[in-house]
């Protein structure tokens, strides 16, 4: 774990996210009860992450605003589901826990688009409009182009551009479905580099 601390990171521009309490509350049979939940933030803040996702906004605002409280060093972070149709909704109520990030997840990928019947033209506009929504209500806004591995190249680049005139400057590039290479990732990160934004990796190992 000593890898893992703040203090081995020093100097390389690298924060660590972690997303225990909410991608790892997806597998099968994981339930943590509260007390559980409050524990693991706290190994995670002795661990030295910068960052505790807390879980969805609109399911776990409860448990994120208890977390917030508990722990003092990491920054507390919720997932916006922006596809939900109660995402607006969902955006004040995490707003309400006091969480210093929110992440807004919107898909990027084409078959993903396809599959949900969500136009790629309003996808973006999607994106544009709830980052924008955000920006006065939290500390950092994150977005995330959910399957951009899967992603038109040319369609990244023009959600990316109408989520910049939001003010955000924190993108997180993901590997949703864990099918990229580590060479794939590179490539992908280095398309946003040296323009401006911080960039995140979240990647699978799915397949």
């Amino acid at each position: 774990m000593d890898a893992l601390t703040r203090g081995a990171l020093t100097g390389t521009g690298v924060a660590l996210v972690d997303v225990t309490l909410r991608d790892g509350m997806q597998a099968a049979n994981v339930a943590l009860t509260q007390a559980e939940r409050l524990e693991v933030a706290e190994l995670l803040e002795e661990a030295g992450v910068d960052v505790i996702q807390a879980g969805f906004a609109g399911r776990d605002d409860a448990s994120a605003a208890a977390i917030r409280k508990r722990v003092s060093s990491p920054r507390v972070s919720l997932l916006l589901l922006g596809f939900d149709p109660l995402a607006e909704q969902q955006l004040e109520g995490a707003a309400a826990t006091g969480v210093d990030v929110v992440e807004i997840l919107v898909r990027s990928g084409t078959r993903q688009l396809d599959v949900m019947g969500l136009d790629p033209r309003r996808a973006i506009e999607l994106a544009a409009r709830l980052t924008a929504k955000a920006m006065p209500s939290f500390a950092e806004v994150w977005f995330c182009p959910s399957f951009a591995t899967q992603a038109e190249p040319a369609f990244l680049d023009e959600m990316l551009a109408a989520v910049a005139e939001s003010g955000v400057r924190h993108v997180n590039i993901p590997d949703s479905s864990g099918v990229a290479s580590p060479g794939e990732i590179a490539q992908l990160v280095g398309r946003f580099a040296g323009k401006g934004w911080e960039l995140g990796v979240h990647c699978h190992d799915d397949f």
